[in-house]
């Protein structure tokens, strides 16, 4: 996730999942933005800690 974090920015889009309990889409995150089909509270908290950039990309 460190590295995710990082280096983001080179990739064309990235499709984020949480497969903790059931395969769940996080969200969808290209260079003309970020998406996410969950509310905040829905969003896991490893991703909301471990990718700051990329959460604050959808919860704008």
């Amino acid at each position: 996730m460190e590295m995710l974090e990082k280096n983001y920015k080179i990739f064309d889009t990235i499709e984020v999942l949480d497969t903790s309990d059931a395969i769940l889409p996080v969200c969808h995150i290209s260079k003309a933005g970020g998406y996410t089909p969950l509310k905040d509270e829905q969003i896991p908290d490893w991703f909301k800690k471990g990718l700051p950039n990329l959460y604050q990309m959808i919860s704008k």
